[in-house]
């Protein structure tokens, strides 16, 4: 009786926080000015400023991995429109990459300043938005160097759960 009564007492704790926050997922694609285009997919929790990205690129003699962390610092509203509502944020990050094949090595990393639009509709399910970054990239291996020109452009799309 005593671990049923725990186990209830534990399932309603989670039931409860469960909705405390929400959390998408998607996907977003793009490209770049002075760098490499791609696809990836993206993750944040609503209550958070942080926004994470993961993407993989596979070649017969390449594979990249680069993942971004963002922390918005604004999201304020554009304006209500009647279908859902309308915002933009800016905020900084991080970006780093590796990028391991026949006989290469290449492990990149950048700071972030970027500026994007987001809309929500069907009652805050659905997010498209679009994102301009300043990402300085930093390269140490083969091909390695410093990139002051990069400017990747995206776009997507995240699910609210």
């Amino acid at each position: 009786m005593k671990k049923r009564f725990l186990a209830l007492v534990g399932l309603l704790v989670v039931a409860g926080t469960a909705q405390l926050f929400a959390w998408g997922i998607g996907v977003q694609g793009g490209a770049s000015v002075g760098g490499a285009g791609g696809a990836a997919v993206t993750f944040k929790l609503d209550e958070s400023p942080l926004v994470f990205a993961v993407d993989a690129s596979f070649y017969s003699n390449y594979i990249g991995i680069g993942a971004t962390a963002d922390y918005w610092i604004q999201n304020p509203e554009v304006m209500d429109v009647s279908f859902g509502s309308w915002k933009w944020y800016y905020g900084v990050g991080l970006a780093a990459g590796v990028g391991l094949g026949d006989n290469y090595f290449n492990f990149s990393v950048a700071p972030r300043a970027l500026v994007g639009t987001n809309l929500f509709i069907l009652d805050n399910f659905l997010e498209f938005y679009t994102q301009l970054a300043y990402q300085p990239t930093l390269s140490i291996g083969d091909n390695g160097g410093f990139a002051l020109i990069n400017f990747p452009i995206v776009g997507g799309v995240r699910f609210w759960f």
